[in-house]
């Protein structure tokens, strides 16, 4: 077998199994599978989502106690959006400069207008308008050439504040507000209506997992229903804007060059993101576990702690004392004689 053939099989036989992977679980873990930065051109990852994404709750160590902690997640999908667009605009003069953002507003306005989407809402947030300065070059006979700032028009800038309910009218948004030369789009906050309901139904599941636990340990001989408890609880919130991710292309170098020592010149890599949720691995109760499009994530961790030592003081019934007064009364007589009255008297 000619030495070309065999390494080409060679080099196939290295490179198939990192690709059949690359398939399955994404470019995101590719360069991590590979460990051979000699040819390969790894992710280069920035995670904003490394950390274990728990509530912060106090537990006690104390060998004579029993804790029993519970970690709730709820994946809550938005009520409500809200797209931020930043505008720039400038003119030679305060009029020219309103007069040209108002008129890509307006068509903006227009355009949502179309789309017969009731809730979709437009606000415009005034950022600024400064003048803007450009270097003028003067030459005086007994002085060098100097440069001097000179006022040749203006600087506005406002923000698009705009609120959806439907997550696919953001797509014919970013066309109407491109078609108007408008293309940064910000930011896109979450919002959810039924916050507290979200929150008490974790409260009441994690309530009902701890006493399963409860009623697990008295079935096995420890009775924890009249020890001295503590409680302790913790709650969390993560949008969507904190999940993401970025990651440049992966490359591979062209092993040829390295063979024949010439320099491998490196093209520039774009730039993905990726949308990452918090992880249910850590989490006893997880409510809407399958995500498909970016959510609000809620979280919860209920922990108590069973004192194993002694019982609870019980109360003391209380004691009532009643005392009673003895009195006299002495009474004269028309005949001189003297008679003797005695009675008690309740106090209380």
């Amino acid at each position: 077998m000619p030495n070309r053939i065999l390494n080409l099989i060679i080099i196939v036989s290295l490179f198939l199994p990192i690709s059949l992977f690359g398939q399955a679980a994404g470019n995101a873990v590719r360069a991590e599978s590979t460990g051979n930065a000699a040819y390969f051109q790894g992710y280069q990852q920035r995670s904003l989502n490394n950390r274990v994404e728990l509530p912060q709750v106090q537990m006690t160590h104390n060998p004579n106690e029993i804790s029993i902690r519970v970690n709730a997640l709820f994946n809550a999908k938005a009520s409500s959006y809200v797209g931020v667009f930043a505008m720039t605009q400038v003119g030679e003069t305060i009029e020219e400069t309103d007069k040209l953002m108002n008129e890509k507003i307006d068509a903006i306005k227009a355009g949502a207008k179309a789309l017969n989407d009731d809730n979709l809402e437009i606000y415009v947030d005034m950022i600024s308008l400064v003048p803007v300065y450009e270097y003028e070059s003067t030459k005086k006979i007994f002085s060098k050439k100097t440069y001097t700032e000179v006022p040749k028009g203006f600087e506005m800038k406002k923000n698009l504040h705009i609120r959806y309910t439907d997550p696919e009218a953001l797509d014919k948004i970013i066309t109407i507000c491109a078609k108007n030369e408008i293309y940064d789009l910000v930011k896109v906050d979450y919002y959810v209506d039924n916050v507290e309901e979200i929150y008490a139904k974790m409260v009441k599941q994690a309530s009902e997992f701890i006493q399963k636990k409860v009623d697990f340990y008295k079935s096995n001989g420890i009775d924890l229903a009249d020890k001295k408890r503590k409680l302790s609880e913790g709650r969390k919130a993560y949008f969507p804007i904190e999940r993401y991710s970025s990651y440049q292309a992966y490359s591979n170098y062209s092993l040829e060059a390295r063979k024949k020592g010439e320099v491998v010149k490196r093209a520039v890599k774009s730039t993905a993101q990726y949308y990452g949720p918090i992880s249910s691995r850590y989490y006893d109760i997880v409510n809407n576990p399958e995500i498909v499009e970016p959510v609000i994530q809620y979280t919860y961790s209920l922990a108590i702690s069973f004192d194993m030592t002694e019982k609870p003081e019980q109360p003391k019934p209380q004691v009532i004392t009643k005392t009673k007064t003895r009195k006299e009364v002495h009474l004269i007589l028309p005949n001189g004689n003297v008679k003797q009255i005695i009675f008690d008297e309740d106090n209380n």
